[in-house]
Formats: C-alpha cells, sequence, structure tokens
C-alpha cells in the first residue's frame, strides 16, 4: 500500500493538472470566469428540496443494495460449501467479480444512452433475479451448478448499480462540496457493509442459511429498487462545446 501511494503521489500531479482542466475548459467554452466565480461561491449552499429529497433517497439507496450485495458476498463461501457442497467454494464468488469486470465498460456506454438511473434500476432488477437463482439452487442439490449462472447475473447487475450509483451522487454536489458528497456516499456504503454481515448471521444462526442469506438479500434490493425509483436527480448534464475559431494574423 505504501508503495502504490508513494507512486500515485510521484506521478499524479493534482494541483497542475486540475489547472490545466480549467484552462482548458476555458478556452473550449465549457465553462466561463463567471461559472469559477460562482463555483467558489457554492461552498456551503443548502440544496434545493428537490434535489435534497433525491440525494437523501439515493444514499438510502445505496445504503439498502449494500445491506443486500454485502451479506450474500460475505457468505457466498460458506453457502457453498456447506449448503451446496461444492468442493471449490470460492469459484462462485470469483465467477461473479469476474462478470462485474467484463459489465463495467459495456454498461458504461449504455448509461450515457438511457440513463443512469434507469440503469440502476435495471440493475436491481438483475441483482434480484441473481439472488433468486442463488435461492433456486439450494432446493436440491442436483441444480447446485445454478449458482454458476446466478453470479454471472448478479455480477452483471452489481456492474450496472456501482457505475452509476456514484456519479449521481457527485452529480448532485457543486464544484467545492464534491468531497462532502463523496464522504456522504462512502459513509452510507460502508456502514451497511459493517452492519449486514453482523446482522444476516445473526438471522442465519436464527433461521439457518439456506432460508435466510439469498430471501435477506432479495428483501433488501426490492426495498433499494423502491427508493431508487423517486430518485429524480443526478442524471449526467450534456455540455455543448463553442466552436473554436481559427486565429487569424
Amino acid at each position: 500500500m505504501l508503495a502504490f501511494l508513494a507512486i500515485f503521489m510521484f506521478l499524479v500531479k493534482e494541483v497542475k493538472w486540475t489547472d490545466e482542466m480549467r484552462r482548458e475548459s476555458l478556452r473550449l467554452g465549457l465553462e466561463t470566469e463567471e461559472d469559477e466565480k460562482v463555483a467558489k461561491g457554492t461552498k456551503g449552499e443548502k440544496m434545493e428540496p428537490a434535489v435534497r429529497r433525491s440525494f437523501i433517497l439515493i444514499l438510502l439507496s445505496v445504503f439498502l443494495w449494500f445491506f443486500a450485495y454485502n451479506a450474500a458476498s460475505s457468505k457466498l463461501s460458506l453457502y457453498a460449501q456447506n449448503i451446496l457442497q461444492i468442493e471449490n467454494y470460492t469459484f462462485p464468488a470469483m465467477i461473479g467479480f469476474g462478470a462485474a469486470l467484463i459489465a463495467f465498460y459495456p454498461i458504461g456506454i449504455l448509461s450515457t444512452k438511457f440513463g443512469r438511473r434507469n440503469m440502476i434500476l435495471v440493475g436491481i432488477g438483475v441483482l434480484i433475479l441473481g439472488f433468486i437463482l442463488a435461492f433456486i439452487a439450494s432446493i436440491d442439490l442436483s441444480f447446485g451448478w445454478v449458482i454458476y449462472a446466478a453470479m454471472v447475473v448478479v455480477g452483471f447487475g452489481w456492474a450496472a448499480i456501482n457505475v452509476n450509483s456514484y456519479p449521481m451522487v457527485v452529480e448532485m454536489s457543486k464544484g467545492p462540496n464534491i468531497g462532502v458528497f463523496t464522504g456522504y456516499y462512502y459513509a452510507a456504503s460502508m456502514l451497511a457493509q459493517a452492519l449486514t454481515p453482523v446482522i444476516s448471521g445473526l438471522l442465519m444462526d436464527a433461521f439457518g442459511m439456506t432460508l435466510t442469506l439469498f430471501p435477506y438479500a432479495i428483501f433488501f434490493s426490492i426495498a433499494a429498487a423502491v427508493t431508487m425509483f423517486f430518485v429524480k436527480h443526478g442524471e449526467s448534464k450534456r455540455l455543448e462545446t463553442k466552436e473554436i475559431q481559427p486565429k487569424t494574423e
């Protein structure tokens, strides 16, 4: 970690590149001097009520889908080993991560066409389908192979959610507040990741892993879909560049 931190600090010229980006934005007409002044004055500004409502709802959605996904992912190896009796019990999780990696780029392209919110809702639906398939795998050991298909589906759904959720949060911020909004996003996600293994574990101790794990994940995924449905802000803003006239002598 220290080695990569040193590489990052040495190679990433944050202040220099930020200044270059601003100068280039001004040159291309993406920003104006007035925009710069407005951005500097937005720190501490109150959000509009409609935007604040969407912001609270998307943070709640983030909390809920991490509550669902992290419970399933943290117990998946135990589920594969103890319930499905899969010898290579880490393989389903590896398949899920691999599917997510493959899906990230095409999901990003689709999101620019159909919108971030719509792709997140599709992703939650796909995630729920994957959890249902994973639950079916436990009904009979002859269906155990379904867990591999389930993890592919879950990976695609999780990619659709992750590609779009953080950009939607920071899209509601103003320039100087991006760091604060990033903190809100990670506070919601990390709190869920800290709590859900404990809560799901207690429920599994009480009712058994088969009847708890994926129904638990399905329940919180549905809850996330409900809150996300009412989010109305956070889509990307299209910028029109001004035509640059060639310099004449």
